[in-house]
This record gives structure tokens, C-alpha cells and sequence, in this order.
């Protein structure tokens, strides 16, 4: 590797603000390394000694008032962590494998590989929650944010040890619970307790608001009818394959005093609720004027509506899936594929609105800090 090329990747490690500057200086005393009898491999050492001491939530450096640094990266890691649980816990909510009559192997296989990876990608987003604590612990530099670095990193890797070693103490999973918990309470803390900060006022286009919102309609409307289809038609055949759906009914109103008028009322509600809101939100974003809707925000609550309305759809479906059960005996033992589908979607879209919310986005304070000055003393200083 070159030496221009080694200082344009430790320059990549600074604050964005600061890598331009300390990059056009460690070119020039690499350029001068010759001529003042210095390797230029001292140039690159000293680099990169710079950029592991840097205090990198210096108003200097970030061009923002000092806090926001590490607020940020634990707003984000708490935002991981909270995706990572979802998708975990809803990975062992799941009800149970697609077995209805017409699942295809294909079918049953694919979602099987869904929630693999979605437990592989729950794992990932959890390593990398205890990463963004930990530099956010690492940029603040206090003594309740050491502690968090800690919990941060021993809390889930005691918990995965916990998990992938069946004979594990049992005491090794509830440390490992007790650590994680205290790190992201810690890292909330270190979120909220920094400079406050404001919203800056800004008009957003209705443009993407409304693009948005009517892709979330769409989605929401398809969720509602295959929701509803699922609890009607689908999940009584998965149930008893091998009957057709008339004779299924006729059993549960025989045999359990099943009353299909209320199933259908509780489907109706709940579609035309979540169906409401979707519909809102589209009025609201198609409003002319300055909005606090802007597309990260319109695609945050479409994405919770929809978890919202799958999170109920099990409520609206409850009293035909006990008749099912008392009935034919499944208790949960078989779903259609689209019930495992709409799960699917239902963890997902809660994940992805975690990680949404970790990523707001804010100014300073009402002072805008000092710029950098123009000379920064890096690698030269280290050097010399």
C-alpha cells in the first residue's frame, strides 16, 4: 500500500469535518519527510497515532456542539438492539411451519430459509448495537460510558454463549440479560443527557410524502386482504386439509358452537381500522404547506401501521383459531404459508421502523460552534 494511500484511509476514520484538513497536512509532511531526514513511514505512524487519540467530539473536529457525537451513535445502537429483539422474538413467536394443502415443498422451504435469516440478521444487527454503544462510550469518555462499553460487550456475548451452549450455566444467561439491559438503560442515558438539540425548521415537498404514503396504502390494503383471507378461508384449511372449507365451518358450529357472524365482524373491524389510518396518513402528507411529515418520517409510520395492523390481525383471528383448536385438535401446530408470510412482514416492518427511529435526524443547539482552525499540529507534531 502506497503512503498517499494509508493517509487517505486513516483520514477516513476522522470526523468528516476534519479529514480534509489533517489529510492535506500529512501529505505535506510526507512530501517534506525526505528533505527534513524523517521516514515516511514515521509520517503514517504518527497519522494514525493522531487518529486514536483524537477526541473525536471536539467542536473542532465535528463542527457541532459537544455530546451530539455520542448521543448519535447511542440513539443508533439502542435503535440496533431494539431491531435486533424484534426480530429475535419474533422469530420464536413464529406459530409454527406452513403445512395447508396447497403449500408447495418450495413454499415451505423458503420460509423456513426466511426465518433463518432472519435470526442471522437479528444476531448481526445485535453485534452491531453493542459496537455503536461501545464508540459511543469510547467518544464520550466518562465514566458511566466506560461502564456502558463494558455491559454493551460482555452483556450479548454472554447471552449468545448462553444460547449456542445448551449446558450453559443458567446464571451466564441471566448476566449476560442483566449487562444488556444496564447497557442500553446506559446508553439511553448518555442519548438524553447530552446539549439539547433542536429541529431545524424545513419545508418538506409533498412530492415524496405522497409517493410514500400511497405505496404504504397499497401495501396496507394488501396486508388487510390477505390478512383477512387468511383468517377466513386459508387458516381453516391448513387446519384440516383434508375438508373443504363449508364442512370445516359446519364442524366448529357443531362441535364448539363456533359463531361465524362474529369472526366476520372482528375481520371487519380490524380491516377497516388499520385501513382508516392508512388512508389518514395519506390525507395528512398530501396537505399543502410546510409539513414535520418528511420521508423518513412518512415511511416510519407506514411501517408501524403495518406491523400495528398484523399485531392485531392475530387478535381479529383469535376466537376462529380457538374453534379450529378445540375442534380439530391443532392448537397452532399448522398455518397456511400466508400466515407465516404475514408474520414475516409484520417483525419485519417493526425492525425496520426501530432502525428508522435510531437515525432521526437533528441540528445543534441554537450557537453554531467554532470552525477548525486552519493548522490542526498532527502527524508533524507526533513525528517531531
Amino acid at each position: 500500500m502506497s503512503i498517499d494511500a494509508a493517509l487517505r484511509l486513516i483520514a477516513r476514520t476522522l470526523p468528516a469535518p476534519a479529514r480534509a484538513r489533517y489529510l492535506e497536512e500529512w501529505r505535506a509532511d510526507a512530501a517534506a519527510a525526505s528533505v527534513a531526514g524523517i521516514r515516511e513511514g514515521t509520517v503514517v505512524r504518527g497519522a494514525l497515532s493522531l487518529a486514536l487519540t483524537l477526541d473525536r467530539d471536539s467542536p473542532l473536529h465535528t463542527l457541532e456542539p459537544r455530546g451530539t457525537v455520542p448521543r448519535r451513535l447511542a440513539r443508533r445502537g439502542i435503535a440496533r438492539f431494539s431491531a435486533a429483539a424484534i426480530l429475535l422474538l419474533g422469530t420464536l413467536a413464529s406459530s409454527g411451519a406452513p403445512g395447508g394443502a396447497g403449500d408447495s415443498p418450495v413454499a415451505v422451504t423458503a420460509v423456513a430459509i426466511a426465518f433463518f435469516l432472519m435470526v442471522l440478521v437479528g444476531a448481526l444487527s445485535a453485534v452491531s448495537g453493542a459496537l455503536l454503544l461501545s464508540g459511543a462510550a469510547w467518544v464520550s469518555r466518562t465514566p458511566l460510558a466506560r461502564i456502558t462499553l463494558a455491559a454493551a460487550v460482555i452483556g450479548p456475548v454472554c447471552v449468545a454463549l448462553a444460547l449456542l451452549h445448551g449446558n450453559a450455566h443458567p446464571g451466564v444467561l441471566w448476566a449476560g440479560v442483566l449487562l444488556t439491559g444496564f447497557g442500553l438503560i446506559s446508553g439511553l442515558c448518555i442519548a438524553l443527557s447530552s446539549v439539547p438539540l433542536r429541529r431545524e425548521e424545513r419545508e418538506t415537498p409533498r412530492a415524496p410524502r405522497i409517493l410514500i404514503s400511497t405505496l404504504g396504502l397499497v401495501a396496507m390494503l394488501a396486508v388487510l386482504a390477505l390478512g383477512a383471507t387468511d383468517i377466513l378461508l386459508w387458516g381453516p384449511q391448513a387446519a384440516s386439509p383434508a375438508m373443504d372449507i363449508g364442512t370445516i365451518y359446519a364442524r366448529m358450529v357443531t362441535d364448539d358452537g363456533f359463531n361465524p357472524a362474529l369472526t366476520f365482524v372482528a375481520v371487519w373491524i380490524w380491516a377497516a381500522f388499520w385501513g382508516a389510518l392508512a388512508i389518514a396518513l395519506l390525507v395528512f402528507g398530501a396537505l399543502p404547506g410546510p409539513s414535520w411529515l418528511d420521508a423518513r418520517r412518512t415511511t416510519t409510520l407506514t411501517l408501524l401501521l403495518i406491523s400495528g395492523a398484523l399485531l392485531f390481525w392475530n387478535l381479529a383471528g383469535f376466537g376462529i383459531g380457538m374453534s379450529l383448536g378445540d375442534t380439530f385438535e391443532t392448537f397452532g401446530g399448522q398455518v397456511s404459508f400466508a400466515s407465516s408470510v404475514l408474520h414475516l412482514v409484520g417483525v419485519l416492518a417493526l425492525a425496520a421502523a426501530a432502525l428508522l427511529l435510531g437515525r432521526a435526524s437533528g441540528v445543534g443547539s441554537g450557537h453554531a460552534p467554532r470552525r477548525a482552525p486552519a493548522v490542526y499540529g498532527g502527524a508533524r507534531a507526533v513525528a517531531g
